[in-house]
């Protein structure tokens, strides 16, 4: 959101780290009069949503620094704090150039669908893909792909392992 609001859009959602997060988004709801529920309240995240705007409540779960070297984006490795913008270094550059750079690669790899999200982000907020972030998203993109084949083939070899006069009866060895 601190990166829409940087690029002169209008935020859909705004992230809060919060020492309480659950604490955090109930008041939001009450104060707002919208909802709050959990995303994943393992990991102490939780997000209110009021008059068409999403907010995500977590915890600082590592030094700050640490915790922005984490993102995937430098343009989402950006903080407010008491009034001033802190950042990545390149974040402020990426942003100034319009341009999407990974914070690092391997972050990429700590969610699926990170590299498809850049993609996304891209297009929508009218950011460039520099060789180098492109070259990273197709390695990414690779790596779902051979992630895909391996669960399917893993998913092939189970059904090997089912009844298959049970198969039969449910039908799903017709279309075969």
């Amino acid at each position: 959101a601190l990166r829409d609001l940087l690029l002169g859009r209008r935020p859909k959602d705004l992230d809060f780290l919060a020492e309480d997060p659950q604490g955090a988004a109930e008041e939001a709801a009450r104060r707002l009069g919208g909802r709050a529920f959990p995303l994943d309240p393992a990991r102490g995240h939780y997000r209110t949503v009021a008059g068409g705007v999403s907010l995500d409540f977590t915890p600082l779960e590592a030094p700050l620094e640490e915790d922005l070297r984490r993102r995937d984006y430098r343009v989402n490795a950006l903080v407010l704090l008491r009034g001033r913008v802190f950042g990545l270094r390149g974040a402020g550059e990426d942003l100034a150039q319009k341009v999407l750079v990974p914070v690092r690669e391997e972050n990429l790899y700590q969610g699926l669908l990170r590299s498809l999200r850049g993609v996304r982000l891209a297009a929508e907020l009218g950011l460039g893909l520099p060789r180098a972030t492109r070259e990273a998203l197709a390695r990414h993109l690779r790596a779902l792909r051979l992630l895909a084949l391996l669960r399917g083939r893993y998913a092939l070899l189970r059904v090997g392992e089912a009844p298959i006069p049970a198969l039969l009866r449910q039908g799903v060895l017709e279309p075969i």
